[in-house]
């Protein structure tokens, strides 16, 4: 597998679970009252801390991907 390639299954991954966690949120966390208007409901909040430990724990490997991948293009300097 070339570098290329698991750059892009690095974020395809990512991008995979990110949509299955906002599914999950919005199956769970949306309820509507008794005037008709959508409120969060008990499901919301658990799967909102999930998705805020996602992007805690992958905003420091998704920098430096980034990162080695401007190193990868030499851009040049000035």
């Amino acid at each position: 597998m070339s570098p290329r390639t698991a750059v892009a299954a690095i974020y395809r991954d990512t991008g995979i679970v990110l949509y299955i966690i906002a599914g999950i949120a919005g199956a769970t966390g949306a309820t509507v009252n008794a005037a008709g208007q959508a409120v969060p409901g008990p499901g919301a909040i658990p799967v909102f801390i999930v998705l805020a430990l996602w992007g805690l724990a992958t905003i420091i490997p998704s920098l430096a991907l980034t990162a080695r991948r401007l190193h990868d293009v030499n851009p040049a300097d000035g």
